[in-house]
């Protein structure tokens, strides 16, 4: 059930202690031990659906953080809405469906799958600045030629990840962290999420 909007009480994640979550001291030292030697932002330890733990290195659980690529899996995971009610026929649906340039050659072989799996064979160049740094970042990335035959590697691809994230928004006629704030934020109680675009609003 999705909370109402703005109903904090109903948000608030339930307490605990480690002790009474059953969290011996030495297995929470040592679940503490990595994330804080990674110097993480944040850890939260849950029990049970119950918070035993908790710490942040600065501003408490209101900081916001940069993700980076952990954006890759809520969009996944926005575009399984999109094909769960329909708006996307089928991860197997070509990139073609969304941008007719991608419709003929090797390229009309590049899916959704192929772009949210890494396998689609685009250039992936070098880091997500590429994208950053481009005042229509999406006709760059459709632009781009394949460096191998779709599906039959996998190569890290934060192109092609922008090319899957900008046909799930064509398909459903708004930007997909539109999407991705009503059908994963909300129910999760996750508000005030910004995401990065371009100057034509490509995110």
């Amino acid at each position: 059930a999705r909370p109402p909007a703005g109903d904090s009480a109903a948000c608030a994640l339930p307490r605990t202690t480690p002790d009474a979550a059953g969290i011996a001291g030495p297995a929470l030292d040592s679940l503490v031990a990595a994330p804080r030697r990674a110097d993480s932002d944040a850890l939260l330890v849950m029990r049970d659906g119950a918070v035993a733990y908790e710490e942040y290195r600065t501003g408490g659980p209101e900081q916001r953080h940069s993700i980076q690529s952990v954006a890759k899996a809520v969009a996944a995971l926005t575009i399984g809405t999109l094909v769960d009610d329909g708006t996307i026929r089928s991860l197997d649906q070509p990139l073609g469906d969304f941008f007719p340039a991608w419709r003929d050659g090797e390229r009309g072989r590049v899916t959704l799958r192929m772009l949210l799996s890494h396998t689609s064979g685009v250039a992936a160049g070098r880091g997500e600045s590429q994208l950053r740094r481009r005042r229509d970042a999406l006709a760059w990335a459709l632009a781009q030629p394949l460096a191998e035959p779709p599906g039959t590697r996998y190569r890290y691809n934060n192109v092609g990840a922008f090319l899957a994230v900008s046909a799930a928004a064509r398909a459903a006629g708004r930007p997909l962290g539109a999407v991705a704030a009503e059908r994963v934020f909300a129910p999760l109680c996750i508000t005030g999420a910004r995401w990065l675009g371009d100057a034509k609003g490509h995110t």
